[in-house]
């Protein structure tokens, strides 16, 4: 808003007769499509607390009390964000299981 006064004035200042020309200052890029959405954030922060914690939700030192929120707060947070906990698969060595 400051450039587009200082450019008004200075258009005023320069004027010649009952036209005013004068070249509006450039934008400047914000940047903000660098930015993750809200949601995406929110999403990142819960999955980083929720791995910390071991995924964790409820009871003490869980992700539900490290973020200040009640469990079904959590979990309904979870369901809107589409975060599930993957199922962790064990391979065994064949040399461990089938020893006789």
């Amino acid at each position: 808003m400051r450039e587009l006064k200082h450019a008004v004035e200075g258009a005023l200042i320069t004027a010649q007769g009952k036209k005013l020309n004068f070249e509006l200052p450039q934008l400047k890029d914000t940047g903000l499509s660098d930015f993750q959405s809200f949601e995406e954030m929110e999403r990142d922060y819960i999955l980083r607390v929720l791995k910390a914690k071991n995924w964790r939700i409820g009871g003490k030192n869980s992700a539900a009390s490290t973020l200040g929120m009640h469990v079904n707060t959590l979990r309904g947070r979870m369901k809107k964000l589409g975060i599930k906990r993957q199922a962790s698969i064990s391979i065994w060595p064949t040399s461990l299981t089938n020893s006789t």
